[in-house]
């Protein structure tokens, strides 16, 4: 069982040193940063993030979604027409 093999329980106890013995722990940079915010009241102001001043249209990437809804638009045209196409010429191969 590999609960029990001894080579996977080294290699977690080595993982597990590594991740403990990390230069920086991430739970601390976390609380670092909550606490400068905390003191900083107008930090939003200065690190504003450029995503904050798009409009809808470029935060929702509708550019993207309007391509890909015109792709899938043409390419059910353009498969209803070849099954109509198709469908014809069944039909008038049946009928010769």
């Amino acid at each position: 069982m590999l609960l029990n093999n001894p080579k996977y329980h080294e290699n977690a106890k080595v993982i597990s040193k590594m991740m403990n013995q990390k230069p920086e722990q991430a739970e601390r940079v976390f609380y670092e940063w909550v606490e400068y915010a905390a003191n900083n009241p107008g930090l939003h102001k200065i690190l504003n993030l450029p995503g904050a001043e798009l409009s809808p249209f470029w935060y929702y990437s509708m550019d993207v979604i309007l391509v890909l809804l015109v792709f899938v638009v043409l390419s059910i045209y353009i498969l209803v027409k070849i099954l109509r196409l198709w469908i014809k010429i069944q039909k008038k191969t049946k009928s010769d």
